[in-house]
């Protein structure tokens, strides 16, 4: 399923440099997502929001933070 597939590629060493939420992870059943957000914690600093979505950078890796083209963040 979906988030299996997701949770997999969180933990691979192809993990996104970037992710941004469009669901509320407490709504993920299981696959890791126990919690508010464990999985993505573990890998991910949230750094800002785009258009009131969380947007969480792929710890060390060094990017600017991007400017919400909604200016909610």
């Amino acid at each position: 399923n979906d988030l299996e597939r997701l949770a997999a590629t969180i933990e691979s060493d192809d993990a996104p440099t970037w992710i941004v939420l469009t669901a509320t992870p407490s709504s993920w059943p299981g696959y890791g997502f126990s919690g508010p957000t464990d999985l993505l914690d573990d890998r991910y600093a949230e750094v800002t929001e785009l258009c009131g979505r969380p947007l969480y950078l792929l710890r060390g890796a060094a990017r600017d933070t991007p400017v919400d083209p909604c200016g909610t963040g």
